[in-house]
This record gives structure tokens, C-alpha cells and sequence, in this order.
């Protein structure tokens, strides 16, 4: 008789992608700038019509997003559970069918048994893990229409005439990947002072789920580079 194994390695789609994106937002690296030493601020009333933003930065450190995933990882993590039950459940069944003769009548009744309850658990998993990639997206579309939202308003208020996404990661010299991708960022340089990611943060925070409540936190940012000192 050939031995009938239950896989678990389908379990695991249900916890993948959310688990490396919350992953990737613990272990991120300290973000920063790309400004050489000499860079200076551009104030407010300077004329400059540009600023830039870091989303990632934002998806990062924003409170209610990361407070959103974690609830999401958990209710993973209870199906995974789960799941690894009907999985352990499926496997003892197996085992009570190798002590059966093989090609009688209870051996077949046991091995049908099996191959419903293990297509009805491949179902679930894929169900599952659908729902989940779903509400995962969900709130990113969510938290950075927030941003765009408050973007638009800052932008508007100022008096902006565009907002570039930037990425302050920092490519270590000895990880090919990070190198490639930072030779291949459409913007090389600008200066500090147009960086709006810290107003943009502190609005969504002191908004507070009230779509009235706004900060007065001026402009430019003071999100200078680790080696250059803001000044205003």
C-alpha cells in the first residue's frame, strides 16, 4: 500500500505575504535623504513649487496601519491554527487507514473519507489565504488614500504644484539587490528642506479619525539628513 501523507506546506499560504510585509516594517533600515553635506534647507516663500515624500517611511511608522496589520496577523494566524488541526486530524485519519486491509470495503469507505476532507482543506486554505491577500490590500488602499487625502490638502495649502515619492532607504555596498535598485531611483538628488514626510505623519496622526482636526505644522520638514543640521 502506498503511505498517504497530509502536506502542511499549504498552510503556510496563509501567513506568507503578511508576515514578510510586517517583517519588512520591524527590520526596516533608519531612513534618510539623499543630501550631500553642503545641502541647504529651502524654506517656505522660497519658490520652490516641488516637494518630495517618503511612503514607505510612512507605511512604516504610521500607527494605524501597523496597529490594522497586526490585527490582521493575528486573525492569520487563528486560521493557521486552525488549519493545523484539520491537518493533524486528516493525518491520524491516514494513519487508521494503514492499519486497514487494503481493498476492503473499509479501507475504500476510509480512503474517500480522506481524499474529501484533504480537497475540502486545499479548498479552505485557498479560500482563506484569498481573503486574506484581499483585506491586506484593503488597507493599503485605505491608509494611503488617507495619504493622499492629506498630501492634497498640504500640497493645496502651501501652494504645491507636485509630489514626488522618494525612498530614503540606503543601499548597503554589499547587497547587490539594494545596490541595483538604488542606481535605478528616477530622483538622484534634492534638497532636505522639500521633504514633507514628517508633516504629512504628524497630520495623520493628529487627525485622529476626525476628518476636521489638522496640525499647523509649518513648511518645510524638518527631516534633514543625519549629516546635514536643519536649520530655519
Amino acid at each position: 500500500m502506498k503511505t498517504t501523507r497530509i502536506s502542511l506546506l499549504a498552510l503556510g499560504l496563509l501567513v506568507g505575504t503578511l508576515a514578510s510585509n510586517l517583517s519588512a516594517q520591524n527590520a526596516a533600515p533608519a531612513t534618510r535623504p539623499m543630501a550631500p553635506a553642503t545641502a541647504q534647507p529651502v524654506r517656505q516663500g522660497a519658490g520652490s513649487p516641488i516637494a518630495v515624500i517618503d511612503i514607505s517611511r510612512i507605511f512604516k511608522e504610521y500607527p494605524a496601519f501597523i496597529d490594522e496589520m497586526e490585527r490582521l496577523k493575528r486573525r492569520v494566524e487563528d486560521e493557521d491554527a486552525k488549519m493545523k488541526l484539520r491537518a493533524n486530524e486528516l493525518q491520524a485519519d491516514v494513519d487508521v487507514l494503514k492499519g486497514l486491509k487494503a481493498g476492503s470495503p473499509e479501507y475504500k469507505t476510509k480512503e474517500k473519507d480522506i481524499a474529501e476532507k484533504r480537497a475540502q482543506m486545499n479548498i479552505d486554505v485557498q479560500v482563506q489565504r484569498k481573503e486574506f491577500l484581499q483585506q491586506e490590500a484593503a488597507i493599503y488602499h485605505e491608509v494611503y488614500e488617507r495619504v493622499r487625502q492629506e498630501v492634497n490638502a498640504f500640497a493645496t495649502q502651501v501652494g504645491l504644484a507636485a509630489v514626488i515619492r522618494y525612498s530614503g532607504e540606503v543601499a548597503e555596498a554589499d547587497q547587490p539587490d539594494q545596490v541595483l535598485r538604488q542606481i535605478q531611483k528616477d530622483l538622484v538628488w534634492f534638497n532636505p528642506g522639500l521633504d514633507i514626510t514628517n508633516q504629512i505623519l504628524a497630520n495623520l496622526n493628529a487627525r485622529g479619525g476626525a476628518p476636521t482636526q489638522r496640525t499647523g505644522i509649518p513648511y518645510p520638514a524638518s527631516n534633514p539628513s543625519p549629516n546635514v543640521p536643519y536649520r530655519r
